[in-house]
């Protein structure tokens, strides 16, 4: 190319940067209503433009000049590769977890909701350093610090984003290759979703479980971008409310599983010391052995517990042998556990006396070899 030609290109190159940065520099109120804040900085474009221009005169370029010219212009700007958002109208949260969205612009106004990393919006408005957004069910506020617009909002959405098949046919087949043929990892039921992996003619491959790759029929699943979430206060307020509950539910769950357990425990221990005390007595005599136990706990003169009872030095000497410890192991006999289980229940056939010993020694109450007293 001569020079002649190269100058009479960078002349009309000149004219047209010149034209186009004065109509990029020109207010454009449709812009300023929908991106928030450009990210093509004008002294940016301009530094590019003059690098072509620079690179014109001192090479003999061809479709280069075109290619370069395009990449300088298309710098920062939207291209929307993702289907389903358009970022000249939208913007997306660029928070750690979550920001509040206010019924109006500023900082103390009534928050009607939050959006979740990586939320997409719709642009309504603007003021000041506020956005007014709607995503969903909620339509607020959002301080322009916590958002991302045009390229960057793009560059973020591809960053956070993922595409998630949902399966949309019943019993759908999740297959080991993209083949009819293939063997078959699980079955995916209808409304189930999976994060995809690639996109083949006719398959969908998914992350399934212990993170294996599976392929799901294209023509029965739905695959869509998948951003961050947005929620209205009331609905934040159900869900806390929810969670609640169900911690609530769980809590009196553990205590009710604890309480049996320890009441199986109590059983087995007031079993086998009715066993090793009264073993060779009546049905009666094993109940009222076990009934002092249980006045005992219950008195507030003894420990408060049926461990403590029976465990207690030099009240019941049975209790500290080796047989003991393998009765409570093992078990009981079967009268031994019913009158243990009746006396924990708040049966007894001794009244309220605490103690026993040998009948030839007189008492209260005599059952069999026991007197009561």
């Amino acid at each position: 190319m001569k020079a002649g030609s190269r100058c009479a290109i960078a002349g009309f190159l000149c004219s047209a940067a010149a034209f186009a940065l004065a109509s990029f520099l020109a207010p454009d109120v449709a812009v300023r209503e929908t991106v928030r804040d450009n990210p093509v900085y004008h002294s940016q474009l301009t530094a590019g433009i003059d690098t072509v221009l620079v690179n014109i005169a001192e090479e003999d370029a061809g479709e280069e000049i075109h290619e370069e010219i395009t990449e300088v212009l298309n710098e920062g700007v939207v291209q929307n590769a993702i289907p389903g958002y358009d970022w000249n109208t939208m913007a997306i949260a660029n928070v750690e977890e979550s920001v509040n969205v206010r019924a109006e612009a500023n900082e103390e106004s009534e928050m009607v909701g939050k959006l979740y990393r990586g939320c997409a919006v719709t642009i309504t408005g603007g003021e000041g350093s506020w956005t007014q957004v709607q995503a969903g069910e909620v339509s607020g506020w959002v301080s322009d610090e916590f958002l991302l617009f045009g390229a960057e909002a793009e560059a973020f959405a591809q960053e956070v984003g993922t595409y998630q098949a949902t399966v949309s046919g019943e019993a759908l087949r999740i297959r080991l290759e993209p083949s009819e043929e293939a063997g078959v990892y699980d079955l995916a039921e209808i409304g189930s979703s999976y994060t995809v992996t690639e996109q083949l003619e006719g398959w969908v491959g998914v992350q399934v479980e212990d993170d294996q790759v599976g392929y799901l029929s294209a023509d029965y699943v739905t695959v869509e971008y998948r951003l961050g979430e947005a929620k209205t206060a009331a609905q934040i307020e159900a869900e806390e409310e929810k969670a609640k509950e169900e911690k609530a539910a769980k809590e009196r769950q553990e205590a009710e599983e604890a309480a049996e357990s320890a009441s199986a425990s109590d059983v087995a221990i007031l079993a086998a010391l009715v066993q090793l005390e009264a073993g060779g007595e009546s049905y009666e005599g094993k109940l009222a052995v076990a009934s002092v136990v249980m006045n005992r706990v219950r008195s507030g003169a003894y420990p408060n517990s049926v461990s403590g009872v029976v465990y207690q030095s030099g009240q019941f000497p049975p209790a500290s042998s080796a047989r003991m410890a393998q009765l409570v192991a093992n078990g009981a006999s079967a009268d031994c556990v019913k009158a243990a289980k009746q006396a924990i229940g708040g049966v007894s056939n001794v009244g309220g006396l605490m103690h026993f010993h040998a009948a030839r020694l007189g008492g209260s109450l005599v059952i069999g070899n026991h007197a009561f007293y």
